[in-house]
């Protein structure tokens, strides 16, 4: 584990007011990170559209995103399409 970002207390519905998520995806950019573990989709952010445009991006990277509950790998053949049906609009 090489960090935890949280932003403690926030709703994820606004990326620009996560601080820490963005430091996360900044870190991964910067080649950083090759992996981010969190609990659920709905953790991660809290609109599909996001959701899915930051996982594709990641992914483009080789940078796998792992939904912990739902065992998601954004990696795996099927990740993105199982991804639709954890997340709230």
């Amino acid at each position: 584990m090489a960090e935890i970002f949280a932003d403690e207390g926030l709703f994820g519905t606004s990326m620009k007011k996560r601080a820490e998520f963005n430091r996360m995806i900044a870190a991964c950019k910067r080649g950083q990170t090759g992996m981010i573990l969190t609990k659920s989709p709905s953790r991660f952010t809290r609109n599909t559209v996001d959701c899915l445009r930051i996982v594709r991006m990641l992914k483009a990277n080789g940078i796998s995103v792992i939904f912990e509950k739902e065992n998601i790998n954004t990696l795996n053949k099927f990740g993105e399409v199982r991804l639709g049906g954890g997340l709230h609009r």
